[in-house]
């Protein structure tokens, strides 16, 4: 698992991440067949609910009955928080999990100019260029 997780509402609960995504996926009691995710990028929600006040940034990212969820597009490097809600036989909403998980940034194509005006190159920006099959720090 990759990412902070609190709460007890599933039995099983894995988060991941790549390039600008995350992946939640989880396995809870049989009674629980419907679910509701918000995230955040400042915190963790306190209620259900909590996408649908002004105030709010939670959003709704999810709700169904599949045990996974994936969303893509994210900003890497950033933190977002996860909010799980489980729907009981009775209708309420009950207990959440909880995952704080950053996606890794996509690795983005800069252009380096050469000395020579008339040689120039893409490189990878990963920390490392390298220049005629050399690695350069």
């Amino acid at each position: 698992m990759t990412g902070e997780t609190t709460g007890h509402l599933l039995e099983e609960f894995h988060a991941s991440r790549g390039e600008e995504w995350v992946v939640l996926k989880w396995r809870a009691h049989e009674s629980l067949t419907h679910w509701r995710i918000l995230r955040s990028e400042s915190g963790f929600a306190e209620s259900v609910d909590d996408a649908a006040k002004p105030d709010s940034d939670q959003t709704l990212v999810y709700e169904g009955s599949a045990p996974e969820f994936e969303e893509s597009g994210l900003i890497g490097g950033v933190d977002y928080y996860y909010t799980v809600f489980g729907l009981n036989p009775d209708g309420e909403w009950v207990g959440q999990a909880e995952v704080r998980i950053k996606p890794k940034a996509k690795h983005e194509w800069v252009r380096h100019e050469a000395v020579d005006a008339d040689e120039s190159q893409y490189v990878q920006a990963m920390g490392r260029l390298r220049i005629g099959g050399i690695l350069a720090p």
